[in-house]
């Protein structure tokens, strides 16, 4: 449910996701470089003063709440690690406030995690950029100061050193810049953290998604077809396999008392279903062997009435039927009200006139001719779509 629609979701809103990314808005904040007297307070009070890049290298008592929640999330699942802790380096501009030792801004780690021998071996532990090289025409050069020559695997590691960190060009007339390595801009953003966070499954087709939840489908309906495509409508096949237990053990088609009631059978087989299906395609004109499975049938339907370019018509006219099919179903097992083939098709043309009408309103054609000539509606909206796109590029240009 909480897939987005794109993947064949409902969309819903992971709470909890939402918590982790809006508290990865202070992890930004705090390592921005932008000073402030906020920071210098959290320093002091929960970190001794102590300058270290990862806010989850220490935790005490004392610390608040609010703030143990925040250094907690860094402690979390990989993915928030990723997000997190490994998410943000920085951009290096004039150095002043990035960490020479302890900062990420070469590479994917610290350079006291990188090379380890060389920071034991470093006279100057703590230090900004700016401070630690020489500054020489537009490249810096490390200023190399050990406590004992390198010697054994250190050697080979000083190589790899200065390689690393002169490749980086220090640019005096600009400021150091905190960035976001999951974004293309740098810039950490809840929604872009909320998205990072979500999981990168398809439900759905994406092309089904699309017919779903296009402009033409109302909300109810989307809900509906997204239930349907998934089979999670309460047939009663799917209530048995919820344990749900039906009066005297009854399973059979709703429609017809033959075979067990599970969703092919429901839309596809049962004869007074067919019927309507074929009904339905003799409004539009068209004739088509009717497929025994759900997604067979949506691609008749849609393909048949909306072809190429009109995808969404064809979806509506298909969600509705299977709509009111549903809702046809429902009235005879549990309602008084009882309808024909004929009747039925009435109504799925009245709703989506209703529903076209809702979404096209400056498309002039009536009901009468929806009923009797719905191809020559379908041109009309083709039309005044063709129309439109050309007097929005009329105006912008």
């Amino acid at each position: 449910m909480c897939v987005e629609k794109g993947r064949g979701g409902l969309g819903i809103a992971d709470l909890e996701r939402i918590n982790f990314a809006l508290l990865g808005k202070w992890w930004f904040r705090l390592g921005d470089g932008v000073d402030g007297l906020w920071k210098r307070v959290i320093w002091e009070k929960y970190y001794g003063g102590r300058n270290e890049a990862d806010i989850t290298s220490f935790e005490s008592l004392t610390m608040s709440r609010v703030w143990k929640d925040i250094v907690s999330v860094g402690r979390g699942s990989e993915r928030l690690v990723e997000m997190l802790v490994k998410g943000f380096k920085w951009k290096v501009g004039e150095g002043r406030c990035v960490e020479f030792w302890r900062d990420k801004w070469v590479g994917d780690k610290s350079l006291k995690d990188l090379f380890p021998r060389l920071f034991a071996l470093s006279t100057i532990r703590e230090g900004r950029l700016k401070d630690m090289g020489f500054w020489r025409g537009e490249n810096w050069v490390w200023d190399c100061r050990w406590r004992r020559g390198c010697v054994g695997r250190a050697v080979g590691e000083e190589g790899q050193f200065r390689e690393m960190i002169n490749g980086v060009r220090l640019r005096m007339e600009e400021a150091d810049s905190w960035h976001w390595i999951h974004s293309s801009d740098g810039t950490y953003s809840a929604k872009a953290a909320y998205d990072f966070l979500s999981p990168k499954v398809c439900v759905l087709d994406q092309e089904w998604s699309r017919i779903i939840w296009s402009k033409y489908v109302p909300s109810k309906l989307s809900v509906f077809g997204w239930r349907l495509f998934l089979d999670r409508l309460a047939t009663k096949e799917n209530l048995g396999k919820r344990g749900i237990v039906l009066t005297g053990g009854d399973v059979s088609c709703g429609f017809c008392n033959e075979g067990v009631e599970r969703l092919h059978h429901n839309f596809c087989e049962c004869e007074g279903v067919w019927l309507v299906w074929t009904k339905v395609l003799g409004w539009w004109g068209l004739q088509s062997v009717l497929p025994n499975d759900i997604f067979g049938l949506a691609e008749s339907v849609v393909y048949g009435i909306g072809g190429g370019c009109l995808k969404e018509l064809g979806g509506l006219i298909f969600l509705v039927t299977a709509w009111l099919v549903w809702d046809w179903r429902n009235m005879k097992l549990f309602g008084p009200v009882l309808q024909s083939e004929v009747r039925l098709l009435e109504s799925i043309q009245a709703k989506s006139f209703l529903w076209i009408k809702n979404k096209e309103p400056r498309c002039v054609f009536s009901y009468t001719d929806w009923i009797s000539r719905p191809m020559n509606c379908k041109e009309a909206i083709v039309q005044h779509r063709q129309n439109l796109k050309k007097y929005k590029k009329m105006h912008s240009s």
